[in-house]
């Protein structure tokens, strides 16, 4: 299914449905971009609108799922099964002022957005169709 193939590379930017103003504020109030970040996927659930179960992929990939998040690229990226690398831009990226780490895209028809801080090496995840929303819990370190 496609959406399983957008849900694998989707781990960092915004939903974009406002104006290009809108962007361009939000884009302005974020801190400057930050790091490469090496995140490990190792727990999901798909939910559906009949329910949610534990989900042992993230799309095509199998937990545990790497994810990179580079922020000065302003892309994720992933490996999609066929070996290829699988790259979704950031549409926006911004920190909180506690520091939390929110970033935002989407990649086909699936929006996506993660959250992670820096004091703090665990990271959520939510990719979400007109079908589905999957929902993914993991763990972030500097790339090295």
């Amino acid at each position: 299914m496609r959406t399983d193939v957008l849900i694998a590379t989707a781990l960092a930017a915004i939903l974009s449905a406002g104006s290009a103003a809108a962007q361009s504020d939000n884009k302005a109030a974020a801190t400057p971009p930050g790091p490469r970040t090496d995140c490990t996927i190792d727990k999901a659930s798909l939910c559906k609108a009949d329910g949610c179960s534990a989900s042992d992929s993230l799309g095509d990939l199998p937990l545990p799922a790497r994810v990179l998040v580079d922020q000065a690229n302003n892309i994720i990226a992933t490996v999609a099964p066929s070996g290829l690398p699988h790259v979704s831009p950031m549409a926006l990226q911004a920190t909180t002022t506690n520091g939390t780490v929110i970033v935002q895209g989407m990649d086909g028809a699936a929006g996506w957005m993660m959250h992670g801080s820096p004091g703090d090496e665990a990271t959520s995840f939510v990719i979400s169709s007109n079908e589905s929303v999957l929902v993914a819990f993991g763990s972030c370190k500097p790339a090295e």
